[in-house]
């Protein structure tokens, strides 16, 4: 009987991670503009968004996932002794995508289909942008700037704003998943040329806008989506969903190698680049992991 139960829940994850994975690829390609499909109106991998403060002792967590299993909401997590705090909570709201600033005293995170900040120690909710739907969000090493996408209208794609909301414009009109890489530059999808079914995994320099490809792939050749690239702090490695999987590639394009394989999705580094996070689906509603940089050492983070 434990055997029957053990094979059922894992048919179920495996029902729950394709449905995901074809209504992120339905999405994709519902909406064609000028030959290139538009950014889609949803967030990435539905379910927990987490990012380690500069000082690795907190994880921030934005719950956007089943809520019976909790809230939705902002939490932080001690690394310490794994105690839970909740920072922002909306029970009926919409939760995705969470950034800390380097100073470590503000929090991005995207809330309704809009992004806002807040203090890491709860006070000063601000709303930053207002029209349209923005989901994905980050925050510059610099400190000064952020990055995140509008998924809908002729505004679409990949946006730059300053740290207080201001001075907003638009980057690339294809593009969605957007983090700041080293410097100003920023790591991206670019959506996918209808014609060839040819997607890419891009490298924009914000200050002079060149372009780099890091990694190019043909649709369904044989991945479909990649989602939520991020970049290593201390160098040159990315960490991204592929096909609802969590893999990682040097920021050169080279060494793409699957970390998991019984789902996952938006990853992120450690300070120190040794861990990931990922968010990994489940019969229940979803769970927060922890792994080794290379894929070992896969441990729930205790309470979630």
């Amino acid at each position: 009987m434990k055997a029957m139960n053990s094979i059922w829940r894992k048919l179920m994850v495996r029902i729950i991670l394709v449905a995901m994975a074809l209504s992120l690829l339905l999405s994709c390609n519902s909406c064609t503009d000028g030959g290139k499909s538009t950014v889609p109106d949803s967030p990435s991998v539905v379910g927990a968004w987490a990012e380690w403060s500069p000082d690795g002792k907190r994880i921030a967590v934005c719950w956007g996932g089943v809520p019976t299993v909790r809230d939705g909401g902002l939490y932080l997590i001690d690394t310490a002794g794994w105690v839970t705090t909740e920072l922002f909570i909306d029970k009926t709201g919409i939760f995705s995508s969470v950034a800390w600033s380097v100073s470590g005293e503000w929090l991005l995170f995207a809330y309704n289909a809009q992004i806002y900040r807040i203090r890491a120690n709860g006070d000063s909710l601000t709303q930053l942008t207002f029209t349209s739907r923005q989901w994905d969000c980050d925050w510059s090493d610099s400190d000064s700037l952020i990055v995140y996408r509008i998924s809908i209208g002729d505004s679409s794609g990949i946006w730059l704003m300053h740290s207080d909301g201001s001075q907003k414009e638009s980057l690339v009109r294809y593009g969605s998943y957007p983090a700041f890489a080293y410097g100003d530059s920023i790591l991206f999808v670019e959506y996918t040329d209808v014609a060839s079914k040819r997607a890419h995994l891009a490298l924009l320099n914000a200050p002079d806008s060149s372009l780099r490809t890091v990694h190019s792939w043909i649709v369904g050749q044989p991945y479909n989506l990649y989602d939520h690239p991020r970049v290593a702090k201390t160098g040159g490695n990315v960490v991204l969903a592929i096909d609802l999987n969590v893999w990682s590639l040097k920021i050169d394009g080279t060494h793409l190698r699957q970390l998991t394989f019984d789902g996952g999705g938006n990853p992120n580094w450690s300070p120190s680049g040794d861990r990931v996070t990922y968010f990994k689906p489940t019969v229940e509603g979803g769970s927060l992991w922890i792994m080794n940089a290379d894929g070992s050492g896969k441990m729930p983070v205790p309470g979630w």
